[in-house]
């Protein structure tokens, strides 16, 4: 009986913790110059950037896409990253004139600095098949936004102007004022 009681307990804390790094979402609205923009806001764990275990394997969501991605600017396989966008060249290019830019120790230590422990992942916006993942990096005045968009079953970086994108980055401007803003007085 003991034993199936310590079962019973460690299955519970399992559940309990599982369903603590849930992803919660909530539908939400801005206006912005009298457009009212509709969108799902996704929390993820403020931890979730270290908590990949060795990391995902797919780029089945915009979090698994940004580590992915990560990972692969870290080791210098600017290649490899690339092809983790809907505008790979383009992508690619960009990557290698800011690597030349930079060097490539700073270009490694730079994208490195992405998941350092400071660093929490505050939530991401999401219309449609659009995403932008937002992340506070500790030490910075404002919030990092990566955009993203679901081609098929992949999340792959948006680096195709939209106007869904344009609407993100309203939605984005928005959580940056929010965020900088003095909490409110009771």
């Amino acid at each position: 009986m003991r034993l199936a009681a310590r079962a019973c307990v460690a299955a519970l804390l399992v559940a309990a913790a599982l369903a603590a790094r849930a992803q919660a979402s909530e539908g939400r609205n801005i206006e912005h110059r009298g457009q009212v923009i509709e969108y799902l806001f996704i929390a993820h764990a403020p931890d979730a950037l270290r908590t990949a275990g060795d990391g995902p394997r797919a780029p089945d969501s915009p979090l698994n896409t940004f580590q992915l991605i990560g990972r692969h600017l870290v080791a210098g396989n600017l290649e490899e990253a690339a092809l983790l966008s809907n505008e790979p060249k383009r992508r690619y290019e960009v990557l290698r004139d800011y690597r030349d830019s930079v060097g490539a120790d700073e270009f490694r230590k730079v994208y490195a600095s992405y998941f350092d422990a400071g660093n929490r992942v505050v939530g991401e916006a999401r219309i449609g098949d659009h995403s932008v993942l937002v992340v506070d990096l500790a030490g910075q005045k404002r919030l990092a936004g990566q955009y993203y968009a679901r081609i098929e079953d992949r999340w792959l970086t948006d680096d195709v102007p939209t106007e869904t994108r344009l609407k993100l980055r309203w939605v984005l401007e928005h959580l940056r004022r929010e965020a900088a803003a003095p909490p409110a007085k009771e």
